[in-house]
């Protein structure tokens, strides 16, 4: 493992998370669309932060913000920093030194505070609570699918639960989401949709659908999507251990880094509108219409492009650097990289549209 910095590491999980999307689509037998979703997702809200941090010569203060993005990204849950920590070691960095402890995980709270339902691993003791808010015996199946993500299969079932708790007459259903890891048997007939029970082991996890169908795999997780959660059993003992939303011990709200130069929000805009176009392959209709190929060979290296750029001497020495990196980009992607419903979209046709959106950049054109 290198010695790394903050900036580094930052800059090397944009490049990883491109080449993963790469590999993930280069062979169409072995199409992975859970890895390119995920890899894309992490950038959601990491991309402005990451101009950010990289946008300043001053190598210190440089530092001191990547290790507030890492610390921000880190702090999305267990998932989230496992998967840095996996793409930081691929690419040959020791990310732990550069973050906090992990902190034990708590629910969420949605918009009007109430805690929302966490993801769990599919284990004996989570699945015996789950049975004590929910009736699974009277479960009808809602969604199946299985498809291939790299080599492995892995499959996704969503189940109308009814709930063991009371609720009002108008809540809305609840649905509990399952997620197979590495599955290893399928058997499922359409007449029988009703009944579930979920099985767990130390080497294999799996769930029963209704009196003959099965599916057995080597993980999983489940999440329950009900609004109505914090009233049951689990619900209430985590509201108690759960801050208010508004408490200041929590996360920050809103992520790090605010101002950026002309051209470095005008370079993070177009790699952030590329970043939701690659995320887009979660709906697997239209998987297939994304051109995830094309779209990472024209940003490959960006993250090593983006900390070149920023660390120039001088706004106007950065600003033209930060077009250049955009000519580039422009330059690799008009190939054919055509968004699906947009056939008319181009890096250079949108930077038409970003450039003059930067903050302070009104009346600027790309050639500038």
């Amino acid at each position: 493992m290198r010695a790394a910095s903050a900036m580094s590491v930052l800059a090397a999980l944009l490049d990883r998370s491109l080449e993963r999307m790469a590999d993930a689509a280069a062979d169409v037998r072995r199409f992975d669309r859970e890895a390119i979703r995920e890899a894309a997702d992490v950038w959601d809200n990491n991309l402005f932060p990451l101009f950010w941090a990289a946008s300043t010569s001053n190598a210190g203060r440089r530092e001191r913000r990547a290790r507030a993005v890492l610390e921000w990204m880190a702090d999305f849950g267990e998932r989230r920093r496992a998967w840095m920590t996996e793409q930081a070691a691929i690419a040959g960095y020791d990310i732990e030194p550069l973050l906090p402890p992990a902190r034990p995980h708590t629910p969420g709270r949605d918009f009007r505070g109430h805690v929302m339902a966490p993801q769990h691993r599919l284990t004996r003791p989570n699945v015996d609570e789950l049975s004590l808010d929910y009736d699974l015996a009277m479960a009808s199946i809602r969604h199946l699918r299985v498809e291939r993500a790299g080599t492995p299969l892995t499959a996704h079932v969503q189940l109308l639960v009814d709930r063991r708790f009371a609720v009002d007459e108008a809540a809305p259903p609840a649905l509990l989401n399952v997620w197979l890891d590495d599955v290893t048997d399928i058997a499922f007939d359409l007449a029988d949709t009703r009944g579930a029970i979920l099985h767990t082991g130390p080497r294999e996890v799996g769930i029963c659908l209704g009196p003959g169908g099965r599916l057995r795999a080597a993980g999983g997780e489940y999440r329950l999507d009900d609004h109505s959660w914090h009233l049951s059993t689990s619900g209430r003992r985590a509201d108690t251990d759960t801050p208010a939303r508004t408490s200041r011990s929590g996360p920050p709200l809103r992520p790090p880094g605010a101002d950026r130069d002309p051209d470095a929000h005008a370079a993070a805009a177009l790699l952030h509108h590329a970043m939701l176009e690659l995320r887009s392959v979660r709906y697997a209709a239209h998987a297939d219409d994304i051109h995830v190929t094309k779209l990472c060979e024209a940003f490959s290296g960006a993250g090593e492009a983006i900390l070149t750029a920023g660390s120039q001497r001088g706004a106007r020495r950065r600003e033209a650097a930060f077009r250049d990196v955009i000519r580039a980009w422009a330059d690799r992607g008009d190939g054919g990289v055509q968004p699906h419903g947009d056939p008319g979209w181009s890096p250079a046709a949108y930077l038409l549209q970003v450039l003059p959106l930067s903050p302070g950049a009104a009346g600027r054109s790309s050639a500038s």
